[in-house]
């Protein structure tokens, strides 16, 4: 298949951005004729272009036009659109509709019903834009803590509702979970064209047979990932946590862990040197207190056969089984994570044995050949008369 991948680009690097690679090195190894029609949030610098940025975020005729020369260029049987905020906008699906081309949109986040995509407010989760009006959005200043900036956010989801981009300029959606399409039904996209897929990784080979020890955590310092809630929870745990990443929430972090022994913060480290802590970990941590979609870092540590510990709120109940490949402790409660992880201190075998499954489920459905199986499959349907080569 001949296949054009548009995605825009945060300024910080993010699971989106890999994701969006990560099939685009995976089609064209499979044969598939592949380009990229990428926009980068990095062009946008100083407060002239921010402010343009802004406005243009509801309907961006420039990217409309963009997308449109790529199509008439290069003659996609089928566009997959990863994320068009904020530069490149939902006008790219009219520059689809215009051309009769398909369309696959991998809805990464819930921007589509939500001025923050989170779901998530004030330290909790929030719904109360979930399938109605983001009015509220605007009232919370929900995006970024900006009035404007909300409003516009807000127009956009209204403006493209009502125009009904979604349900009309959209042939199937990718929702990374089940947990995750229900809450798009909800929002109102169309049941009948919302598909799971979750994200994969390409094979690390198996885990070596080596002593493990430790937990890790990996990911940004903020408040939405309910690092607070592991620190608290460590206090007194005879095991060694690492940290992995940086935030806005890192001072404090840094405070409330004080001179624990066991805590450490790692800072920023690369791709290669998680991979080594991973083959060197019993356990990953993941205390996040929103609807994580399908974090990456639970990809790779199963790949390296370390089962993870989850807070048991949305799709990481559903991603991770309890007592399988890892466990469930109750969302934001750190007593019931310290019992959690003294039940596994106290029974070394658990980890054992769930290091054996995590590693099994990496191999059954988050391979790069289980992937691709999957997105031939939504093409085709997206497109049933184009027949893969």
């Amino acid at each position: 298949m001949r296949i054009l991948i548009v995605h825009n680009r945060y300024q910080h690097a993010g699971g989106e951005d890999t994701v969006c690679d990560a099939e685009f090195e995976l089609l064209r190894s499979a044969g598939h004729d592949v380009e990229r029609l990428i926009f980068d949030n990095h062009e946008i610098s100083g407060r002239m272009q921010a402010a343009r940025t802004a406005l243009l975020t509801p309907y961006n005729p420039r990217s409309r036009r963009l997308l449109a020369r790529s199509i008439a260029g290069f003659a996609p049987d089928i566009v997959h659109v990863h994320n068009w905020f904020p530069l490149a906008s939902p006008a790219i699906f009219d520059a689809c509709a215009a051309h009769g081309v398909p369309v696959v949109w991998t809805l990464h986040n819930f921007r589509v019903t939500c001025v923050n995509a989170l779901l998530f407010r004030n330290g909790r989760i929030c719904e109360d834009c979930l399938g109605r009006s983001p009015v509220a959005g605007i009232l919370h200043r929900c995006y970024r803590g900006s009035l404007g900036g909300s409003a516009i956010v807000a127009a956009t989801e209204m403006l493209h509702a009502a125009l009904g981009t979604w349900a009309h300029k959209v042939d199937r959606f990718i929702a990374l979970n089940s947990f995750a399409r229900d809450k798009f039904i909800q929002a109102g996209l169309p049941r009948e064209r919302i598909v799971v897929k979750p994200n994969f990784l390409p094979d690390p080979g198996p885990p070596r047979d080596e002593p493990r020890a430790g937990a890790l955590y990996i990911g940004r310092l903020s408040v939405e990932k309910g690092v607070d809630t592991l620190i608290q929870a460590w206090q007194r745990m005879p095991m060694a946590l690492t940290i992995v990443g940086t935030g806005p929430e890192e001072p404090k972090l840094r405070k409330m862990a004080g001179k624990n022994p066991n805590i450490h913060f790692a800072g920023h480290c690369t791709h290669d040197a998680i991979a080594s802590m991973l083959l060197r970990a019993q356990l990953l941590v993941v205390p996040s207190l929103w609807y994580e979609n399908f974090p990456m870092v639970i990809v790779e540590a199963l790949a390296h056969g370390v089962p993870a510990l989850v807070s048991s709120g949305g799709a990481l109940a559903q991603i991770v089984t309890d007592g399988v490949d890892g466990w469930h402790f109750a969302m934001g409660d750190a007593a019931d994570l310290a019992r959690v992880v003294r039940r596994l201190l106290e029974t070394p075998s658990l980890l054992s044995a769930a290091s054996t499954q995590a590693r099994r489920r990496y191999e059954q459905d988050l391979t790069p050949v289980a992937s691709l199986r999957q997105l031939e499959a939504i093409y085709a349907a997206a497109r049933p008369h184009v027949q893969m080569r």
